[in-house]
């Protein structure tokens, strides 16, 4: 950091002097912030993936790993311990951590921009759908910026369906999102996710396309 406490100096550990200086402003603040909040939840995700299942100590008709399985589809505790054949309390001791990796991976589609046929939008996921909730003057709570998200793992392969609650005009709305985090690809799945999900870049102007020549 400079003297002044107004940049980031960077460059090579052995150099004695910075080759590059990065100054300390708010939209730096905010990346830094929420890259801090994405690998804390992929870190806590992965912590607890890699824990192995307990031992089971009920009779259930399902086993742990098929439990697990429901619960990051997004299917109820009380849904799975019916199909079980067990309390529902039983099935709420795998419920934290599916939880934890569902926050997980909506907050990793939040930071992949949307991709449509016209190209990709401009602007990550979650930043497109808070500017243009602000654009239609739909309230938000931009302290709380997951709330209202979730994502659940389809039932075949690696890919998720993010969603987004919100309230507009006094109607509770759903917009949906398929999120392949292998690829990094996010697409929109209704008319509703479509359009909240996308910003369009400023277009140039024939004086700018002149300068990046």
């Amino acid at each position: 950091m400079s003297d002044d406490g107004r940049n980031l100096l960077l460059g090579r550990r052995t150099a004695k002097t910075a080759a590059f200086k990065l100054p300390i402003d708010e939209t730096l603040v905010e990346g830094l912030e929420a890259g801090h909040s994405l690998r804390e939840s992929a870190r806590r995700a992965a912590a607890h993936a890699e824990l192995p299942p307990p031992v089971e100590t009920t009779s259930s008709l399902l086993t742990v790993r098929e439990i697990q399985s429901l619960l990051r589809q997004g299917k109820s505790a009380s849904s799975i311990a019916s199909k079980a054949g067990v309390a529902e309390e039983w099935v709420r001791r795998w419920e934290g951590p599916i939880l934890w990796e569902r926050d997980g991976a909506a907050a990793r589609a939040r930071s992949v921009p949307m991709g449509r046929a016209r190209g990709k939008s401009s602007l990550p996921l979650g930043e497109a759908v808070v500017a243009n909730l602000k654009r239609r003057k739909i309230p938000i709570d931009a302290e709380h910026p997951s709330e209202g998200w979730d994502a659940v793992k389809r039932a075949r392969g690696n890919k998720w369906v993010v969603s987004f609650i919100f309230e507009a005009r006094g109607h509770t709305t759903t917009a949906r999102w398929e999120f392949d985090p292998d690829a990094s690809i996010v697409v929109p799945l209704d008319r509703t996710a479509a359009a909240l999900g996308w910003v369009a870049g400023r277009k140039k102007t024939a004086r700018s396309r002149a300068r990046s020549r």
